[in-house]
């Protein structure tokens, strides 16, 4: 396969990051494409239709600049874990909430992540598009089937509907404390929200 060439890998990126910026402070539905292309410097109308297609397509491209790189840290924690013996409930908790915590720690753009996903999650025009993106991030998967077997429910509703509180306890727990002054330490506080999320699932 060609590979592609650098300006237009650079076009590609300054897009996608004027989108991710944008999308955060404004709303994604406030967000045109317009808008974006002219954040990104691109004086080409049709460079952002022709990279991602539609805003669909733009939306993906800027979750994927953090998703996979969390999907992948979460499978080497579940592959250490399995090799040396049985993962916990807990463990399995550690597993979804710590690679997240790090993105958002360390990387440029891990907040705009949080804030667009908490946006994503109470819209009904994109809350479906998280969920077509699971098969996405096989690790986050293999991940899911450990919470199937150690979560105890009478049915799939109700495992899903304890997944769903867990998902929104996730992100709009980091995106609250990154967004405001908590007298509260960082991995203090992480360790509080696994120690939350357990609860709501080993109940």
């Amino acid at each position: 396969m060609k590979a592609a060439r650098k300006d237009t890998l650079t076009t590609r990126q300054n897009l996608t990051d004027a989108a991710e910026k944008l999308f955060a402070e404004k709303g994604i539905d406030n967000v045109s494409l317009v808008d974006i292309s002219r954040a990104a410097g691109q004086k080409n109308r049709c460079a952002l239709q022709y990279h991602f297609g539609d805003k669909i397509g733009l939306i993906n491209a800027v979750l994927d600049k953090h998703s996979k790189e969390i999907d992948h840290a979460r499978g080497e924690m579940l592959d250490e874990l399995i090799e040396n013996g049985e993962c916990s409930l807990r463990d399995a908790v550690c597993i979804l909430v710590k690679p997240l915590a790090k993105r958002v720690e360390l990387s440029e753009g891990g907040k705009a992540f949080l804030s667009i996903n908490s946006q994503m999650m109470s819209s009904t025009q994109y809350a479906d598009l998280r969920v077509q993106r699971v098969p996405l991030l096989p690790d986050t998967q293999r991940l899911s089937s450990i919470f199937k077997k150690k979560i105890k429910v009478n049915s799939p509703d109700e495992f899903h509907a304890r997944m769903l509180i867990v998902d929104c306890m996730l992100f709009h727990s980091l995106s609250a404390y990154s967004s405001r002054a908590v007298n509260l330490e960082w991995e203090a506080f992480i360790e509080t929200l696994i120690d939350s999320i357990t609860a709501v699932v080993e109940r």
